[in-house]
């Protein structure tokens, strides 16, 4: 998540909370302001645990940000000047965020590719980003409002529906109102109490579940709300049961109490069972390589903790999921991928942090 703009206020009048001292009440707070060269080089290392960023060479960088935890969700305000923001596959493996963003276009336009999915838009349109999952947007000049959901809580109120790259023009009556909100839920969120900004966050959160569930055209192998429920499920047990030897399609047909035919169509389109369950013990590989823990583990050694029998088939999975070689990972662990300071206190660490709580 990015968010910034010139030295100048953020659209909107000024709150009581941002001219008076906070109140017990008032939401957490991030905020930056960078510009110039200067400020293009703390920009993108700021932002290098969550994006690869671009910048074009004959362009006079900006970049102002507003944000607010509001619980179950964080909601920003962004004016910023153009970029190309890339999420690898590794990068969602690393830093630990793991929500959904619905962001509303102001003004400006994107274009780019969601793991596949092509997606391009202008001002009033609205689309969602799996953070989970990689991409890579060229985005203009702009304003935009972002909200970050947690993934669980969108994931119970679609079915576990695939929203990454959805884009949605500013015309159906539920994207209206979803626009509505969120520009209110920007202006009003310094001033919401604990209750009324996680009220205001469910709000947005339904809002954004029923754009996603009107969606016509979407993969057949979507799941409906049972289904998703069930997958949701599915997941946590084989996230809890990574590194046991006994973790297998049976197993998890077991725990959730199903059929075959019903297991295998949960994870239709998702490599099948046993595919997914290797996919999850690559990522977690991949963090434990890139963060050294244990420290004198060899990469046979975390190759067969996470269920492989031989580093030459882990090392041919790995780089097929990440496309790099896993001692690559090691060194990615250590390029200096750190937030910077702004303003005499890391605000991109706080702002990190929220993410990583939803």
């Amino acid at each position: 998540m990015a968010i910034f703009s010139v030295p100048t206020p953020c659209p909107g009048p000024a709150t009581r909370h941002e001219t008076d001292a906070p109140s017990e009440t008032s939401a957490q707070r991030v905020e930056w302001m960078l510009s110039g060269h200067q400020g293009a080089e703390r920009y993108r290392s700021g932002m290098a645990p969550l994006l690869d960023v671009a910048l074009p060479d004959d362009m006079v960088f900006h970049d102002h940000l507003r944000g607010y935890h509001l619980g179950p969700a964080v909601v920003a305000r962004r004016r910023s000047s153009a970029r190309i923001l890339t999420r690898t596959r590794a990068l969602a493996r690393l830093d630990g965020v793991d929500s959904v963003q619905v962001i509303l276009q102001l003004s400006g336009t994107f274009q780019g590719d969601c793991d596949g999915r092509e997606i391009d838009g202008g001002p009033g349109a609205i689309r969602m980003l799996d953070m989970g999952r990689p991409f890579s947007l060229t985005e203009s000049d702009g304003e935009m409002i972002e909200l970050s959901l947690a993934r669980e809580r969108l994931d119970a109120a679609t079915g576990g529906r695939d929203a990454h790259g959805l884009v949605f023009p500013d015309g159906a009556a539920i994207a209206r109102l979803l626009v509505a909100h969120l520009e209110g839920l920007a202006r009003a969120a310094p001033e919401l109490t604990p209750n009324e900004a996680a009220a205001a966050a469910g709000a947005a959160c339904a809002l954004a579940a029923g754009l996603i569930g009107g969606r016509t055209g979407l993969d057949p192998a979507q799941h409906g709300p049972v289904e998703g429920r069930l997958f949701a499920i599915a997941r946590r047990y084989i996230d809890a049961q990574l590194d046991s030897r006994d973790l297998t399609p049976t197993a998890v047909g077991a725990h959730l109490g199903v059929s075959r035919r019903t297991l295998y169509r949960l994870f239709d389109g998702k490599h099948g069972v046993a595919g997914y369950i290797q996919q999850r013990r690559l990522d977690r590989a991949f963090s434990a390589i890139a963060q050294h823990a244990p420290p004198a583990a060899s990469l046979a050694e975390i190759a067969y903790a996470h269920g492989f029998q031989s580093e030459a088939h882990f090392s041919r999975a790995f780089r097929a999921r990440f496309d790099m070689r896993p001692g690559e990972a090691r060194s990615f662990g250590q390029d200096g991928r750190r937030p910077v300071e702004v303003a005499g206190q890391s605000e991109v660490d706080k702002l990190l942090s929220w993410l990583r709580g939803l």
